[in-house]
C-alpha cells in the first residue's frame, strides 16, 4: 500500500504467496496456490503479463533506456538525487557503459565500485542539480591533494564511508572527493577524511 501511494501505479500483478486486498488498481494474482515456478503459475504469469502489455498498449523498452533507468536508480540510492541524469545518453558496451551529455563524457559506469566515476566535466552538472553532498574548504586554504579535516570548514550530514563528495571553496564547485570515512567521524579525525580524485584548475 506505501508502495502505491509513493509511486501511483495502476497494475499489480502479484506472484508472491500473499494475497492482498487493493483498491483503485488494475489487480492479478497469478500463482493461485501453485508453487512460483511450477509450469502452470508461470504459464499464468507469462499471460496476465502479455495481457496487460496488450492492454495498456506497452512498448518495447531500448537496452540503453532500460541501463539508464537502472543508473537513475543506483543514483537516487548513492547520491541526492539523480537530476544530474538527464539527458544523457549511454554509450559503450558492458561493462564499460559510458555516460554522455551533449556529445561529452560525465561519467563511466565502474563494476569494480558497483557506482559511477565521475569525470572532471561531471562537476558543474553535478553542481547545478546539487546531485552530491557537500564539503566546504576553509577559504584560506589552496587544496592540492587530499581533504584533511584540517581544511574542511563545514560539510553536509550524511556523508557515508565511499561517497563521492562535491568539494565547494568561496561559494564556487572546485573538485570531487571520495570520503574515507563517514561524516560523523570526521570532527574527531586529524588526518585525511576523503581522497580527492577530480579537481578544477
Amino acid at each position: 500500500r506505501a508502495l502505491l501511494n509513493r509511486h501511483n501505479y495502476h497494475t499489480v500483478i502479484n506472484h508472491s504467496s500473499m494475497s492482498f486486498d487493493l483498491q483503485g488498481v488494475d489487480y492479478y494474482e497469478t500463482r493461485n496456490g501453485n508453487s512460483a515456478t511450477s509450469n502452470a503459475a508461470l504459464d499464468n504469469l507469462s499471460n496476465t503479463i502479455s495481457k496487460v502489455a496488450t492492454s495498456i498498449k506497452l512498448k518495447p523498452r531500448r537496452h540503453h533506456q532500460i541501463l539508464r533507468e537502472n543508473f537513475c536508480s543506483i543514483a537516487r540510492y548513492k547520491m541526492v538525487n539523480d537530476d544530474w541524469l538527464s539527458g544523457v545518453e549511454i554509450k559503450g558496451k558492458p561493462p564499460y557503459w559510458k555516460i554522455e551529455k551533449s556529445g561529452k563524457q560525465i561519467a563511466q559506469w565502474s563494476n569494480e565500485r558497483r557506482g559511477f566515476s565521475l569525470s572532471k566535466s561531471s562537476i558543474p552538472i553535478i553542481a547545478e542539480h546539487s546531485s552530491l553532498r557537500k564539503i566546504y574548504l576553509k577559504s584560506s586554504v589552496k587544496w592540492k591533494g587530499d581533504i584533511f579535516s584540517t581544511i574542511v570548514e563545514t560539510f553536509d550530514e550524511g556523508i557515508k564511508l565511499g561517497d563521492d563528495l562535491l568539494v565547494i571553496q568561496h561559494s564556487l564547485p572546485i573538485g570531487l572527493a571520495r570520503a574515507v570515512a563517514s561524516g560523523w567521524e570526521w570532527p574527531s579525525t586529524p588526518g585525511i577524511v576523503a581522497k580527492g580524485h577530480q579537481r578544477i584548475s
